[in-house]
């Protein structure tokens, strides 16, 4: 048995997906874990469609077992997103290679440039490059680039999660190997390529009303194509405006401060333009800076519809969500040795930590709320739901 980790949103499957699910197949991969998103994604919005129907996109693709990156890590910063999907593959305790797309597929260049952010040469720059007003990200890489490294691969969105990777390997002590597998067809936020078309263009696709079907396998299409015919997807962050404003309206600046995130006045900043706009995007067009980029800011305003404040972002993993599974996921499950609590029935939740609780409780209201920003929602999810293939 070699048990292969992927981390992904699946938001929604497509046909790069499976390239990867099959490419690490044949590399040996006999059993393949997805730590996958929930209802909200890193770039501070909702998914396309329910976390349900994606993990069975996923698992018709290919995985075998999914389990959930919780809402605080995965409307997270790239680090943080890494940290928390990390932490849970090694708890699972039987996970011996952790598999990434890559747009540069070079494995030992993400391992050099994973090693070199944490030097102090490299922090010290970074530092420096904060003070003046840099992003985190520019910062990064200005700062690795003038270190004599090559961290011009950061400018890629994928190169630049692998690194965080892989960096997460190793603060962590994980034994886990590493697979970088090349992206094949169009980057990040490209556009189509014969069947190949990213994430991004398959949802404005599927916002758009356009055929979305030939970029995704076709159990997946019509999956999502079933919740489009019922009303339930796309799920759009826009159509939680009203919901947005009328939470930041109520929120003191002590309460925005006190968000995730929040820095060097940050709040001041918001709490002016909450009082001045009249929609979250205008929001977040008004607090936008050289340094505070539309993706954190987005990131800040859904923490605050979701009610997580610095305390409950800080919590590490607590237990491991089970969203799915098939035959060879229970024979992973079988031969996991875990170090968290593994929830895989309503059951499983009587004897969790206070803090764990605290943790599932706000899954469970970050999913209530996503399912409004559906044209017709869906009622509030059951908090333990397992999709069995």
């Amino acid at each position: 048995m070699q048990i292969c980790a992927i981390i992904a949103e699946y938001n929604p499957f497509h046909n790069g997906h499976k390239y990867m699910i099959d490419k690490v197949r044949k590399a040996g991969g006999t059993h393949i874990v997805a730590v996958m998103s929930g209802n909200f994604v890193q770039r501070g919005d909702v998914a396309i469609c329910d976390k349900y129907s994606r993990t069975r996109m996923a698992i018709e693709g290919g995985a075998d077992l999914v389990i959930e990156l919780p809402v605080t890590y995965a409307a997270a910063t790239a680090q943080r997103f890494a940290h928390g999907a990390v932490a849970l593959i090694k708890a699972l305790g039987c996970v011996d290679t952790l598999a990434f797309g890559s747009e540069c597929g070079d494995q030992k260049l993400l391992d050099k440039i994973a090693d070199a952010i944490d030097f102090p040469q490299v922090v010290e720059k970074m530092k420096e490059n904060l003070t003046l007003g840099m992003s985190f990200a520019s910062a990064r890489q200005s700062a690795l680039e003038f270190c004599g490294y090559e961290g011009g691969i950061l400018q890629n969105a994928n190169d630049t999660l692998a690194v965080c990777y892989i960096d997460e390997i190793y603060r962590q002590n994980a034994c886990l190997d590493r697979m970088a597998i090349k992206r094949k067809g169009v980057g990040h936020d490209g556009g189509v390529k014969g069947t190949f078309a990213s994430a991004s263009v398959i949802r404005k696709m599927v916002a758009d009303g356009d055929n979305f079907a030939p970029y995704m396998p076709l159990d997946a299409a019509e999956i999502l194509l079933k919740k489009v015919d019922s009303g339930q997807a796309p799920m759009l962050i826009g159509s939680l405006d009203r919901a947005f404003m009328a939470k930041l309206r109520s929120m003191s600046l002590e309460d925005i401060a006190n968000l995730p995130d929040i820095s060097e006045g940050l709040e001041n900043r918001i709490y002016k333009a909450v009082r001045e706009c009249g929609s979250v995007f205008d929001v977040a067009d008004a607090v936008k800076s050289k340094r505070y980029t539309h993706a954190r800011i987005r990131r800040i305003l859904l923490s605050a519809l979701l009610g997580i404040d610095k305390e409950l972002y800080s919590l590490e993993p607590q237990y491991i969500r089970v969203l799915g599974f098939n035959d060879k996921g229970r024979e992973i499950l079988a031969a996991a040795k875990p170090t968290l609590p593994i929830i895989a029935r309503a059951k499983d939740t009587a004897n969790l930590s206070a803090n764990a609780k605290r943790l599932l409780d706000a899954q469970s209201v970050a999913d209530g709320i996503a399912v409004l920003s559906a044209d017709s929602p869906l009622p509030h999810p059951d908090d333990v739901e397992v999709v069995i293939v």
